[in-house]
């Protein structure tokens, strides 16, 4: 018999278990089975690694897009106001001049 585990976020050598029977009869298949498992644990632990690397990554990555997002949003935002603003101002000398121009030319 033979038992092997492994918990995925650990980070030392998996547990294993060989009966003394297979132990005896088995010793260079027991060997095989024994660096076969290691190396899929590996693996297996490894990709796990890699794969919570990489969603960080892409985690870090949109939230570096949605910061620029963000803060071209208010630039546009400034801006609109300082048009709105700069309008506003433009519409009051235009009031202002309509004012001084005589009952006739204002019509037009």
């Amino acid at each position: 018999m033979y038992l092997g585990a492994q918990h995925p976020g650990a980070t030392k050598e998996f547990t294993h278990y060989a009966s003394p029977r297979l132990r005896r009869d088995a010793k260079p298949q027991l060997t095989d089975v024994h660096h076969q498992f290691n190396t899929i644990m590996a693996a297996l632990v490894s990709s796990r690694r890699r794969e919570a690397v990489d969603l960080a990554v892409q985690l870090s990555q949109a939230q570096a897009e949605r910061r620029s997002a963000l803060a071209e949003a208010e630039a546009s935002h400034r801006a609109m106001q300082q048009e709105q603003s700069n309008m506003a101002a433009k519409d009051a000398i235009i009031a202002k001049l309509r004012a001084l121009l005589p009952v006739e030319a204002s019509a037009m």
